[in-house]
């Protein structure tokens, strides 16, 4: 299964777009996985999963039809 993902924040940077695609996952642990071995410095951010506008915890999980997006931490007022 592929599932669009939206990147925000610094991980938008390393990537160079607000939006990936990654392929062979069905869980949150399947994904962070996969955009780890695409990026590999996405190993040194923490950031969070958030699935249909809710953070969701490792393991939960994602269908094709999902809004997925990767969530650095934030900052400012």
């Amino acid at each position: 299964m592929t599932v669009k993902t939206n990147l925000f924040g610094v991980l938008a940077d390393i990537a160079e777009s607000s939006a990936i695609e990654v392929e062979g996952v069905t869980t949150t642990n399947d994904l962070v996985r996969e955009v780890q071995k695409k990026f590999p410095s996405f190993h040194r951010i923490n950031f969070v999963v958030s699935v249909n506008r809710r953070v969701v915890s490792a393991g939960e999980n994602i269908s094709e039809n999902d809004e997925i997006a990767l969530l650095p931490p934030f900052s400012g007022g």
